[in-house]
């Protein structure tokens, strides 16, 4: 058997990671490994059988490196009879100016023809609806900003009709293009349509809109008018920067998260790994996130990023051995963390599984889900404890208390890689909000005092304000109530 160099796989591996070719977690999943030996293996830490581990990273290397060089290069669009079909049919909607239905089973190109449609056609726009985006009115704005007005009004009759407009005028637009420069269009510009802000009073208080109880549907809605309004309300804020390591997806979260930390006197730089990129970031940090420097790291996970579960046919042992390989995953992470950053790190507990495949019998059975994310969540107390500077995010009662069926909706995670449901954003970052506040000063205390029977004899919601004695009964009596007629 020929004796592999471990350096020199090493030295390839690294290069693929660095290079974002790989992550190390897929490179796990792909050649049968941990993530916690691959790691430890590449930093020359692990203690098993490495001649094994490199043996088994050796063989993948070759096989990547003749798919890179032997496979074609897939095209971007393949004419097929459906995608005929459905060019045709856009084709003849478009002529006919008219509405046309096209259905039919995933993946039959039904996506990619559209695309091509609109990439090859004139006067074609392609907008993607989603549930944030369903009504009449957030569609017209959808294809408004896709059409270039990007002083859109948000009214649904005057954007139709600007919509018509915009339609019915584009011969003149081309023909104002070849036009001699000392020639203007004869139709002034229609002037900016200002939409309603949000307004914070001048004495520095919370916005309104964003104290607890709130709508998260309105601030999803008016994110953008909401941070507008704290941006010019003219408060001095303390900058921090934050990076997000998000196992699932964290756009919306880290720009919600931003208006409840300027609502609290903190304007927030954030870095935002890439999909499910959080180990990779937290183990191997590239050149922007080490010149970053965040002042608090923030790792978004959850029990979808827990990457091996208990089987029914596994042994205490086998399980065992599966918790203590998760839990050293994130150990080793967190470690690395504190190693390279020097700053605070807020990490989420685990929620609880929406299915209980053993009954009540998954909370207490080494087997269970339940069981497993209990004993994780554990762990990770057991760390907090330890270090001052790891802070735990109580993720497992946010979605309890806003309610495990709706948060955990399998179509957020199919569709568009959210732990959680769309409307839920809101209540999480909220949340999250709060540990930060503490870590840097900005959380609000108040001094609660019951000062009847003290400062005063009587008890005042029971006597009321000219029924209380000012330094004529004793400090302390025995609590009654009289009655006066009237």
């Amino acid at each position: 058997m020929t004796q592999i160099n471990h350096d020199v796989v090493r030295s390839a591996i690294r290069e693929l990671i660095d290079s974002k070719a790989i992550s190390g977690a897929a490179l796990a999943r792909e050649t049968g490994t941990s993530t916690a030996t691959v790691s430890q293996f590449l930093n020359g830490k692990y203690k098993g059988d490495n001649d094994t581990v490199a043996a088994s990273l050796n063989t993948w290397l070759e096989s990547h490196t003749a798919a890179k060089t032997s496979l074609p290069v897939a095209p971007d669009f393949v004419e097929t009879p459906t995608s005929q079909k459905i060019l045709a049919t856009l084709t003849w909607a478009q002529l006919a100016g008219t509405i046309v239905l096209v259905y039919g089973n995933p993946g039959v190109g039904k996506t990619k023809a559209i695309r091509q449609y609109a990439a090859t056609g004139n006067n074609v726009w392609h907008i993607t609806a989603s549930k944030s985006r369903s009504n009449e009115l957030e569609t017209l704005y959808e294809l408004a900003l896709k059409m270039g007005i990007a002083d859109a009004p948000y009214r649904r009759g005057a954007l139709s009709r600007l919509l018509r407009r915009k339609r019915s005028c584009r011969p003149r637009q081309v023909h104002q293009r070849r036009l001699p420069a000392r020639i203007r269009p004869l139709t002034p510009p229609r002037p900016v349509q200002m939409i309603p802000l949000p307004q914070k009073n001048n004495k520095g208080e919370p916005m309104k809109e964003l104290e607890y109880p709130f709508d998260a549907a309105y601030i999803i809605k008016k994110r953008k008018s909401l941070k507008k309004a704290l941006l010019a309300d003219g408060t001095s804020r303390i900058r921090k920067k934050i990076a997000v390591l998000g196992g699932s997806t964290t756009s919306d979260i880290v720009k919600t998260l931003e208006l409840f930390l300027l609502d609290a006197g903190i304007e927030p730089e954030f870095y935002e790994s890439e999909y499910a990129q959080y180990f990779q970031d937290a183990m191997f940090p590239d050149e922007t996130l080490l010149s970053f420097k965040p002042d608090i790291v923030f790792i978004h996970t959850t029990n979808r990023n827990v990457t091996d579960w208990p089987e029914m046919t596994d042994t205490t042992e086998q399980i065992d051995e599966k918790l203590h390989t998760e839990i050293n995953r994130f150990t080793a992470m967190w470690k690395s963390i504190a190693e390279k950053f020097h700053c605070p790190i807020i990490q989420n507990n685990f929620e609880m599984p929406l299915y209980r495949l053993l009954g009540s019998r998954d909370a207490w059975d080494i087997h269970g889900h339940t069981n497993f994310l209990t004993r994780l969540n554990e762990a990770f107390y057991a760390y907090a404890r330890e270090n001052e500077s790891f802070y735990i995010h109580d993720l497992n009662f946010v979605s309890a208390d806003y309610g495990l069926k709706e948060w955990s909706n399998p179509l957020f995670w199919n569709m568009y890689k959210y732990a959680m449901c769309f409307e839920a954003i809101p209540s999480f970052a909220f949340s999250v909000s709060h540990i930060i506040k503490s870590i840097f000063g900005k959380n609000k205390k108040a001094l609660a005092l019951d000062l009847d029977n003290t400062l005063w004899g009587g008890v005042v919601g029971d006597d009321g304000v000219d029924g209380i004695e000012i330094g004529r009964r004793p400090a302390f009596r025995n609590p009654t109530t009289s009655f006066r007629p009237t």
